[in-house]
């Protein structure tokens, strides 16, 4: 299967060198144009089913590189809780002893108030696996709602703390340039729906997975299946990489 992991359009927080995580901010206009034009010249690979996290920037790119298929929403792929340090940035937290003492401790230890790298891994890991599982069951995931829309729960499951590594073979790096300028909103939207309902059919098991997220989802998930230290696999706003794998994964 071929995984194909997106990192959202840059948003103003983004351009303006924030720790952008709860905060609920959409792309900004040029990088949505930014997107469309990467698109036109094929630069996504297509993709079978897509996952996004529940935040507003991932959704927005996910509609636009994938028109029309249903949007699985993963719980667990919303980005860091940066806590005290979300929507500051270097030079306002720069001389804080906190902040120091955060990066003193490698960039591993908890934000204040917040969660810590292997917090979020954890994380996005459970949700990587319920997303494998989606992907690879027997018939059509989906199911035929009251209002005629497809829905499926993405409740979050739990699984063991660290996936297989074997049979993961590291591929290549889809290019799309960060974009800048926009605007900001605020705070964790928890009235995200499961599934954004798409015109698209997916029956049987999926050959290719899109998961349109954030950089520290794809930090988290690339370096336990590809191997690795967790910056290794910072991707610029726009970009994404694909890898395949063998299953079975799990």
């Amino acid at each position: 299967m071929e995984l194909i992991f997106i990192r959202h359009g840059k948003t103003q927080g983004n351009r303006s060198g924030r720790y952008v995580g709860r905060t609920d901010e959409p792309i900004l206009p040029e990088s949505r144009e930014e997107i469309i034009s990467r698109k036109m010249k094929n630069e996504y690979p297509s993709a079978d089913i897509v996952f996004t996290s529940p935040m507003l920037r991932c959704i927005e790119t996910a509609r636009i590189i994938y028109p029309g298929q249903r949007l699985i929403v993963i719980p667990e792929f919303r980005e860091c809780d940066f806590g005290e340090f979300e929507m500051k940035s270097y030079e306002e937290l720069n001389g804080r002893e906190d902040y120091q003492a955060w990066i003193d401790g490698g960039g591993k230890d908890p934000f204040p108030g917040g969660e810590s790298m292997d917090m979020v891994r954890r994380r996005s890991m459970r949700g990587f696996y319920h997303a494998m599982e989606i992907a690879t069951r027997e018939s059509d995931f989906t199911m035929e709602s009251s209002d005629g829309a497809f829905g499926l729960r993405a409740d979050s499951m739990l699984f063991g703390a660290d996936p297989v590594r074997e049979d993961i073979s590291r591929g290549s790096e889809c290019m799309a340039e960060r974009a800048f300028t926009g605007t900001a909103s605020a705070v964790f939207p928890d009235d995200v729906p499961e599934v954004f309902p798409g015109t698209a059919p997916m029956m049987g098991p999926a050959d290719s997975a899109a998961f349109v997220v954030h950089g520290g989802t794809i930090m988290s998930i690339l370096s336990v299946i590809g191997g690795g230290e967790f910056y290794d696999f910072q991707i610029e706003n726009g970009k994404c990489v694909t890898f395949h794998i063998e299953p079975p994964l799990m």
